[in-house]
C-alpha cells in the first residue's frame, strides 16, 4: 500500500511527475487517488495514474489527476488493442504527442503545412487510422458498464471478493493483500502447496484463476471476480481449493 507519507522521502526539487497504479495487480491494495493527487499538486508535481486495475470495476476519481491511461481488455471488458487516455486540457501543450499523423495535426486536403499544428482537442493524440472494430467493441462494453452503473458494480465486485477472501482464509491460505479493505483482487498462497498443480486442477474444472509470482519467487493464486460472477461460482472455486 502506498500513501502520501510513503512518497514524501522520494520527492525532491527535481521531481516533475509521479506515476502510480490505482491498485496493485497482485495484492489489490487501492490507492487513495484524491489524497495523493492533492499532496502532489500542493508541491507543484504532476500526477499520472495507471487505472487499468480499477477502471470498470471500482469508482476511480480523476479529480486530482493530470494524466491517466487504462487498457480496455481488463475490467472495462473491451477488446485487446483498445485503451483509454485522459489528459487534462490545460496540459495539452505540455504533453506533446509522440507520434504525428494525418489525423492528429491540421492538414487541409492532406497537404503538409509549413507549420505543425496539432488539433486543439483529443484528436491530437490519435495520429493515424483508428482501430474501428476494437472501438466498436469498446463502445459496447462501456455501454454495458454505464447501464449497469459503476456504484452497483463496485458493491457487487467488493462483496464477491470478500467472499473469496473469507473462504480462502478458512481453508488455511494466507492473504497477500488487505484482510478487510474493499478491493476487487484477492491473492493468496499456502506453504508446502504446489499452486501450479492447484491452478491446473481448477482449470480442468473450468475455473480460471491467475498464477502469479512475487519478487521473492514465491507463487500465489489471484482471483478477480467481476459483477457478472455469482456466489455459486465463488463457492465452486472455494470447494476446488
Amino acid at each position: 500500500q502506498i500513501t502520501a507519507q510513503d512518497l514524501a522521502p522520494a520527492l525532491d526539487a527535481r521531481t516533475r511527475l509521479v506515476a502510480l497504479a490505482s491498485a496493485h495487480f497482485v495484492t489489490g491494495w487501492r490507492l487513495d487517488v484524491d489524497a495523493i493527487g492533492t499532496f502532489l499538486h500542493d508541491r507543484g508535481i504532476l500526477f499520472c495514474l495507471d487505472a487499468i486495475q480499477t477502471l470498470g470495476a471500482l469508482r476511480t476519481s480523476f479529480r486530482h489527476v493530470d494524466f491517466a491511461a487504462a487498457d480496455a481488455h481488463k475490467w472495462l471488458l473491451g477488446p485487446l488493442g483498445t485503451a483509454i487516455l485522459f489528459v487534462r486540457r490545460e496540459h495539452f501543450d505540455r504533453l506533446r504527442p509522440a507520434l504525428v499523423g494525418w489525423s492528429s495535426a491540421a492538414c487541409p486536403g492532406f497537404i503538409a503545412q509549413a507549420e505543425l499544428k496539432f488539433w486543439p482537442d483529443a484528436r491530437r493524440y490519435e495520429p493515424g487510422s483508428l482501430n474501428l472494430v476494437g472501438i466498436a467493441g469498446l463502445d459496447a462494453a462501456l455501454r454495458l458498464l454505464a447501464e449497469t452503473g459503476i456504484t452497483g458494480i463496485e458493491q457487487r465486485v467488493v462483496a464477491l471478493a470478500a467472499r473469496v477472501r473469507d473462504g480462502v482464509v478458512n481453508r488455511g491460505y494466507r492473504l497477500l493483500g488487505p484482510a478487510t479493505a474493499p478491493t476487487s483482487i484477492v491473492s493468496f498462497t499456502k506453504p508446502d502447496t504446489d499452486l501450479t498443480v492447484t491452478q491446473a486442477r481448477l482449470l480442468k474444472d473450468g475455473i480460471h484463476v491467475s498464477l502469479r509470482q512475487r519478487r521473492d519467487g514465491a507463487k500465489c493464486l489471484r482471483v478477480a471476480p467481476h459483477f457478472y460472477n455469482t456466489e455459486a461460482e465463488i463457492d465452486r472455486l472455494l470447494a476446488g481449493l
